[in-house]
């Protein structure tokens, strides 16, 4: 792929006392920063500010989640673009646009009482940027820099979108009611866009080859074993072969994985948007309501760390099929109690559970077809579930002001999460072009 290797000299390792370090450490810890900040500010900060901007303009709440829903929907369909985008240039350029137009978009929505204008700035614009600096380039980068750790590299990246929800909502929170004004959580997405934008720009290197190192800080190692060396199998498959998206999208396991993320997706897209909607329509205090978000995502954040560091000893795919089967249980206790104990119970394991299988799926995908166009798949996926995430709120927002409540919408997605845990018992390596499964390469050398 184009990128930008060999556009500078192999810069020497970051030395701390004589001691070198892997420069992608550094890297992941920048753009967990920014997953961090963006889809706090973006994601939790709309969920939060979403009661303040219904009671001041009088929208209703199924035209208030279309602009949820513009926002997933624009945010998986420009994958494809992003991921052409990183291809053609690099992915810190792809940052530094990314948080432009988050900044924009925020700003647009900021001076505006118009529901159109809302739909073009907070859906179209900054769901655009989102896409360009969260999951898909910052796995894509990942991919590159991490190959034996690469579990635990994706776990602990992920983990930074539930950080998100634990630090930045209630702090929305507590600054809209005292300001009284929803209008401040866009200005902290502007910002946000900002810095997000240029702490990308300024750090990522597109592949170890750029600063003379190799994966997971390897001396000299490639990912696969050198000639001449014993092999030892892994327990968890990893190809050694770099599958084009074509023959991807052949596979069963590609449409398996979309299936199970558009559940999962959906479900998340629907929380997210309705959950302190729901809870204080149900008598739960608006404060235990947004604590009870921000108990979901530090509880999403073990789950993402959690399976980070086993999904690189345990096959990501079971870890996937629990993941949705905690999920399935969390909206059954939605469903049927009312209580502040029930509430955080739910937060607890729809938060791990949606953690669990972030990480699984992202690990599967890299572990199965490899790195080498990690970010033209994964970008296909994401526009396939997003699709069907993003009319996940609206749907929910349509049956409430048809029903007055959000049980159908909550008991569709238990039993669908009950379906999409057993989907994971039919997923195998994909075979190659020759009908054969590709060789693990998740082995170490001796």
């Amino acid at each position: 792929m184009p990128h930008c290797v060999g556009a500078h000299p192999p810069r020497p390792a970051i030395s701390f006392r004589g001691i070198s370090m892997f420069y992608g450490w550094k890297l992941l810890a920048a753009i967990s920063f920014c997953y961090l900040v963006g889809v706090g500010t973006c994601l939790y900060g709309f969920s939060v500010a979403l009661p303040a901007l219904l009671a001041d303009l009088g929208w209703s709440r199924s035209e208030a989640s279309l602009g949820f829903s513009i926002l997933m929907l624009t945010w998986g369909i420009s994958a494809p673009g992003v991921a052409a985008l990183i291809n053609r240039t690099n992915t810190r350029t792809t940052f530094l646009i990314g948080g432009a137009c988050i900044t924009l978009g925020a700003s647009i929505t900021y001076f505006t009482s118009s529901l159109p204008v809302f739909y073009i700035g907070t859906g179209l614009i900054m769901g655009a940027g989102l896409s360009m600096t969260t999951v898909l380039p910052g796995t894509h980068l990942l991919a590159h820099w991490f190959v034996r750790r690469r579990a635990l590299a994706m776990g602990l990246f992920m983990a930074n979108g539930g950080l998100g929800a634990f630090f930045i909502a209630p702090a929305m929170s507590q600054l809209i009611a005292a300001t009284g004004d929803w209008r401040v959580a866009w200005l902290c997405m502007a910002i946000s866009g900002v810095v997000v934008g240029l702490v990308g720009y300024l750090v990522i290197r597109e592949t170890p080859a750029e600063m003379g190192q190799h994966a997971d800080g390897a001396a000299g190692l490639t990912a696969a074993a050198p000639a001449g060396h014993k092999v030892i199998a892994s327990a968890v498959y990893k190809t050694d072969q770099d599958w084009v998206l074509k023959d991807a999208l052949a596979t069963r396991f590609f449409w398996l994985i979309v299936f199970v993320a558009c559940v999962a997706t959906s479900a998340s897209a629907v929380v997210n948007a309705h959950l302190i909607l729901h809870l204080t329509d149900i008598g739960i205090s608006s404060l235990i309501a947004a604590s009870a978000l921000g108990v979901l995502g530090i509880l999403n954040t073990a789950g993402r760390v959690l399976g980070g560091g086993a999904g690189d000893r345990l096959d990501p795919r079971w870890l996937l099929g629990g993941g949705m089967a905690l999920q399935a249980g969390a909206l059954l206790v939605l469903i049927t109690s009312a209580s502040e104990f029930a509430t955080y119970a739910f937060a607890a394991m729809f938060g791990f559970g949606f953690g669990i299988y972030l990480v699984a799926m992202t690990t599967l995908v890299a572990n199965y077809f490899g790195s080498a166009h990690y970010a033209s798949i994964a970008a296909i996926q994401g526009l396939a579930y997003t699709v069907v995430a993003a009319s996940g709120p609206l749907v929910a927002g349509l049956l409430y002001d048809q029903q007055g409540s959000y049980q159908i919408s909550f008991w569709a997605f238990c039993a669908l999460s009950v379906v999409a845990a057993g989907a994971v018992a039919a997923m195998r390596p994909p075979e190659g072009r020759s009908g054969h499964a590709a060789p693990s390469a998740a082995a170490t050398a001796e």
